[in-house]
């Protein structure tokens, strides 16, 4: 998994992209729904927390699914598109982008436990050969969860997610006053060394 921050800023991004035609206090709803939908899949972790002896998954299980995605995209869709005056299917692709953009930086990360993308139809997980999206850190009980919020390597990682997820984020939300260029050359750069700080390149 990513950080909270990694998937928060990359799912607005991509919320960005696709088009949020909203302004004042449903734009900060939107917002927050976003935010909300782009980590929604690592809820499996506290619900591990709570019911790990019923022998769940701990994570990347049902909640990393396509089929996940696009039920939790398809219910928020209905309840949500008169609320925020879009229709059913721009509603459901811009719900549908945000939390495929939680399953695409699960995979792109390269380790951890495989994303099981077509899950009931085949168990088979995948993951990126190579580690291109910082890696994150989780624990299995509250006190371990705590206790990454103090060790380096997850601050590291946090740290690498917000240097390349928010100049995309800026640039798409018309509200940075750096130059574009910057912004693109500060993404790239940091994700060119994340590729070679967690694949040990030269």
């Amino acid at each position: 998994m990513s950080s909270f921050v990694g998937h928060s800023l990359a799912g607005m991004s991509v919320a960005l992209a696709i088009g949020v035609n909203q302004t004042g206090r449903k734009r900060r709803g939107l917002v927050i729904i976003v935010a909300a939908l782009a980590v929604l899949p690592d809820i499996d972790v506290l619900v591990y927390l709570t019911f790990g002896a019923l022998g769940m998954t701990p994570h990347r299980g049902l909640t990393h699914t396509l089929l996940f995605a696009t039920m939790i995209s398809s219910a928020l869709a209905a309840i949500s598109r008169s609320y925020f005056a879009m229709t059913f299917c721009r509603a459901f692709l811009l719900f549908t982008g945000v939390m495929l953009s939680h399953l695409l930086l699960d995979y792109l990360m390269g380790c951890g436990p495989a994303v099981p993308f077509f899950w009931p139809l085949s168990n088979h997980g995948y993951l990126f050969p190579y580690k291109v999206a910082p890696t994150a850190y989780y624990g299995l009980s509250a006190t371990e969860l705590i206790s990454l919020l103090f060790y380096p390597p997850a601050i590291i990682g946090i740290l690498l997610e917000v240097l390349i997820f928010l100049p995309p984020f800026s640039i798409l939300s018309h509200k940075s006053t750096i130059p574009r260029w910057c912004l693109i050359a500060m993404s790239i750069i940091s994700l060119v060394c994340s590729i070679r700080m967690y694949n040990r390149l030269p």
